[in-house]
């Protein structure tokens, strides 16, 4: 698979997974035993969607990102590039990113527990912190795509020839 498409593939697991916890957090917003159903689905596929994401961008890191992006972005003269004006694309967000997203990996498990073993529709405390956890991943999701979105600029900014 080209990186261009697991560049792709990566953003949309995690951009579904961002809205998927945006609709979550609406519904754990007016819980009741309509929507109940509808939250255990999307308590199962946020963690997917998760999960799917990191695994492909951890594959793209290892096999595509490390071995080329990085080194355009720091500049190569064996690779005849002479460095990306953002060099902090790869020094501060492709390195913090890497944490960051593991976090989230963690909290979507915890939510899919939470959704199976808390009562959250009849336990108000539950449904809090299904919420708060649930936001925690909207804004990290949103957080996750501006510092993919800057480390993919400065691998363009990088592809200036020497």
């Amino acid at each position: 698979m080209a990186n261009e498409w697991m560049i792709l593939v990566h953003a949309t697991f995690g951009s579904l997974a961002t809205l998927s916890s945006v609709w979550m957090y609406t519904e754990l917003l007016h819980v009741k035993e309509g929507n109940a159903q509808r939250i255990k689905y999307l308590g199962v596929a946020i963690p997917i969607l998760v999960w799917l994401s990191y695994i492909v961008g951890g594959w793209y890191y290892v096999y595509d990102y490390s071995s080329l992006d990085k080194y355009i972005i720091q500049g190569s003269t064996d690779l005849g590039f002479a460095g990306s004006p953002w060099l902090f694309a790869h020094a501060f967000f492709t390195e913090t990113k890497e944490h960051f997203f593991l976090l989230g990996t963690f909290l979507a498990v915890f939510l899919l527990i939470l959704t199976f073993r808390t009562q959250f529709v009849t336990d108000p405390s539950s449904a809090r912190l299904m919420r708060f956890i649930v936001g925690i991943l909207v804004i990290g999701g949103i957080v996750m795509e501006g510092w993919g979105a800057i480390m993919a600029m400065g691998v363009r900014l990088g592809m200036i020839p020497l």
